[in-house]
């Protein structure tokens, strides 16, 4: 829905002259008005508020005319005027609430749960009880958002929010203005976060169903976009090789995170298995190293399944705290990979640098199979698992010309129980990181419980490409065996 513009003019009885034949088209999105004191910007405003008449032209909020349907504007509109009274002695909670009784709030259920919503959105629900008398400036600014918010308004104008607010106020009032996620109409299934920090996605992105391929969309690419929020307020990347790993890696890796965290590590290695899909950035493996990457499929994708990897081996903790000195030292000049990768190699114990150098330093590819899992029960009631597994890796020059490296390094292998419906993998029963070597290999396990299946590098921290380094469990050797000599016992006695 665009707001359109045209040839407005507005001429006070004093005889100044605030706007003159003014043409704009508006789409969706966040937009600032920049101009000096007396440019007619709060004027503008006020006209698009239907607060005041233009003396020429019309505006349009889609197909609304603003200045014929002020009613319906009002009623789709959120405004936050320059300067705006409250009443002191009234609490932020009651307050609010009475604003949504006057926007048509009526069913006191409802309006409870939305005022509820917006004072948490605004992070004032922990002071909803004071009075806003004792609110600070930056507070009450917050609480004016909220009331411009009742409704889910279309438009929402604020005219010079920031005034007066000391700088940490000002960042956190800008910061909650991009966190709002604007819902475009049509069928068109992207999302983005524009120049402004806002977050924009498709009418059909938001039909999708979060359970209906065991992929939560909902969850997983917002927490992505609100990664490039998190990110794109602090740290800028340089117009240099690399760049994309800084903006875009660093955002999916947030994404990844957050989902492991809040789900589990199942639903990290579904998503992992949705981000391995060819469509839209097929894998490629000539090109330039994570360093200096340029294309989409390393900025998107080997970016942050690398920092993720990295994060298994040497600690969440380690590599959060390399990316909190980064945005310290950059705050106020544009990072490069090369800043990323030192504060890196920082927090990365000398075991691990090897594998640091092969994520960053040059086009390493690792192949891991799983040939087969043997599984047989003791006679203590454990399970002894044996598997028999395979490691290759090759690093690619940007020719696209391979060669084969040796694999002399740390693996997981994982072994899983049964899936309960809705799980792939089922409760993690093993999960050690083994010493691998190039080739094939066995490795022995034991288990306290049955096992269904397993193998090498289950969650995917090294082996990026397509298919499952998992399987499952055979137990037909041991069972035809117990079988028979259970046949040939009951035969026997027969005979007996």
């Amino acid at each position: 829905m665009n707001l359109q513009i045209t040839n407005l003019s507005k001429t006070y009885s004093n005889g100044v002259q605030a706007l003159k034949n003014v043409t704009l088209t508006i789409p969706q999105g966040m937009y600032g008005l920049l101009g000096p004191n007396g440019a007619g910007k709060s004027t503008l405003m006020r006209m698009l508020a239907t607060l005041q008449e233009p003396d020429e032209g019309n505006i349009h909020l889609g197909d609304i005319d603003v200045m014929k349907k002020k009613e319906e504007v009002r009623r789709t509109l959120g405004y936050l005027p320059q300067e705006f009274s409250v009443y002191p002695k009234a609490k932020a909670e009651e307050l609010l609430d009475y604003f949504a009784v006057l926007k048509g709030f009526s069913e006191r259920k409802s309006r409870r749960e939305v005022v509820e919503a917006l004072l948490r959105k605004t992070n004032l629900w922990e002071v909803r009880k004071q009075k806003l008398g004792g609110y600070s400036g930056g507070m009450r600014q917050r609480f004016g958002v909220a009331v411009a918010l009742l409704g889910n308004p279309k438009l929402l104008i604020v005219d010079e929010p920031t005034a007066g607010l000391d700088p940490a106020e000002r960042v956190r009032f800008l910061n909650l203005l991009s966190e709002l996620i604007v819902e475009q109409p049509g069928n068109f299934m992207g999302m983005g976060v524009d120049g402004s920090g806002v977050i924009t996605g498709g009418e059909g992105f938001f039909l999708l169903d979060p359970k209906g391929d065991g992929f939560d969309a909902m969850f997983e690419i917002v927490a992505h976009e609100m990664g490039h929020q998190w990110w794109g307020v602090q740290l800028k990347p340089a117009f240099a090789e690399g760049g994309g790993v800084i903006s875009e890696s660093l955002a999916w890796y947030s994404a990844m995170q957050l989902v492991k965290n809040v789900k589990s590590r199942e639903a990290l290695r579904r998503f992992m298995s949705w981000m391995r899909q060819p469509n839209p950035w097929p894998p490629f493996r000539t090109g330039l190293p994570l360093l200096r990457a340029m294309d989409p499929w390393a900025n998107y994708r080997k970016g942050p399944y690398a920092i993720y990897a990295l994060s298994e081996y040497v600690g969440e903790a380690r590599v959060n705290a390399a990316l909190r000195t980064l945005v310290k030292k950059k705050a106020s000049s544009l990072a490069t990979t090369i800043n990323l990768y030192r504060e890196l190699q920082a927090v990365t114990p000398d075991s691990v640098k090897p594998l640091l150098h092969d994520l960053f330093e040059v086009n390493a590819f690792w192949t891991f199979d799983t040939k087969q899992v043997m599984a047989k029960k003791t006679a203590s009631g454990t399970w002894q698992v044996t598997l028999e597994v395979e490691a290759h890796k090759i690093v690619a020059d940007s020719a696209g010309v391979e060669n084969e490296m040796p694999v002399i390094q740390w693996v997981e292998i994982g072994m899983f129980a049964a899936a309960e419906p809705g799980e792939i993998l089922g409760m993690p029963l093993y999960v050690r990181k083994h010493f691998i070597r190039s080739g094939t290999q066995t490795i022995v396990v034991m288990l306290p419980h049955k096992p269904a299946r397993g193998g090498i590098d289950p969650y995917s921290l090294l082996d990026w490409e397509e298919g499952d380094t998992l399987r499952k469990c055979n137990f037909d050797v041991y069972e035809n065996l117990h079988k028979q000599l259970a046949s040939r016992s009951r035969i026997l006695y027969k005979l007996l």
